[in-house]
């Protein structure tokens, strides 16, 4: 391929050439960067015009398209750098705030634990140090076992005795925390291998109640007005009698209610235009209490019977 070999429209290399310099010797508002970068942001803007052109683009058309990509190379690049596009040069806050925060992650954590590691590891027994290595290699504790020969308790042990030891030289003259956690390897098996679960078919207790009679509610109980919601006169009497005996069982007042009989004469009382406040005095009650039964927000203790 040399230097006139025709592209499109009859324009050659040479000729996109020319074209590519010319635009590099005249769009001068933003020279910094890479000259490669420029120079093959401009090219590519020329080629792709005369490519996708249907007709024979101008020289100017041409020269235009290059400048265009060079132009958005720039912008591209500023807005990479946190540099703004609309004023000109100028930092973008925002961009800095969110790549460039001002208490950046300390690699401390990551270092010290690297040098522990190194410094530790030797003053663990070689026994210890085979029991760690497999574990690390294999992640199975079954697996690790069987690499060393050993039985699972067995290499339990050496994993829990070196990793006591691991904490006591790691608080060096201080108490040594706990193994704190639980190895998500521990218990690790396979589906194959993993043994059947004996479990008690739930379907077997079911039959036994198949066939049975429902057992009927007995009213007039506080149980059943307790376990059982049940809110009839009878049911509902028992659990306000055994209230008020346990209550004064415990050597306490019980708490007065208003009744429905009550609160039907308050009602009466109110439409013939007495005011609440002066109703809850008169009973000895708060006029919100009132309030919460004549508006339904609270039921009315049943009338004794």
């Amino acid at each position: 391929m040399t230097a006139d070999t025709p592209v499109a429209h009859g324009y050659t290399l040479r000729d996109l050439e020319q074209l590519t310099r010319t635009v590099l010797r005249m769009d001068r508002w933003y020279v910094a960067g890479d000259l490669d970068e420029r120079y093959n942001a401009v090219w590519c803007g020329i080629v792709e015009r005369l490519l996708t052109a249907e007709e024979l683009p101008t020289r100017r058309e041409l020269l235009n398209a290059g400048t265009r990509a060079n132009d958005a190379r720039v912008l591209d690049e500023m807005r990479t750098h946190g540099r703004s596009t609309h004023v000109f040069g100028q930092p973008m806050p925002r961009f800095h705030a969110y790549w460039c925060p001002a208490n950046p992650p300390s690699p401390e954590t990551g270092v010290v634990e690297r040098l522990a590691t190194q410094q530790i590891w030797p003053r663990l027994t070689p026994r210890q140090q085979q029991a760690l290595a497999a574990l690390a290699a294999l992640e199975d504790y079954q697996a690790a076992a069987d690499h060393l020969g050993v039985t699972p308790g067995t290499y339990n042990v050496l994993v829990s005795t070196a990793r006591r030891r691991f904490l006591a030289w790691w608080h060096e003259g201080e108490a040594p925390s706990r193994v704190w956690g639980r190895d998500g390897r521990v218990g690790r098996r396979t589906a194959a291998t993993a043994p059947a679960r004996k479990r008690r078919p739930a379907t077997r207790a079911v039959v036994r109640r198949t066939g049975r009679p429902k057992r009927e509610l007995v009213h007039g109980r506080a149980s059943t007005y307790t376990n059982h919601g049940c809110r009839c006169g009878p049911c509902t009497q028992a659990a306000t009698d055994d209230a008020r005996e346990r209550s004064h069982a415990g050597g306490t007042t019980p708490r007065r209610r208003i009744t429905v009989s009550q609160l039907t004469h308050i009602r009466t009382r109110k439409e013939n235009g007495e005011t609440l406040t002066s109703i809850a005095a008169d009973l000895g009650f708060t006029d919100s209490y009132i309030s919460r039964l004549l508006s339904g927000k609270r039921r009315p203790a049943p009338d004794p019977i």
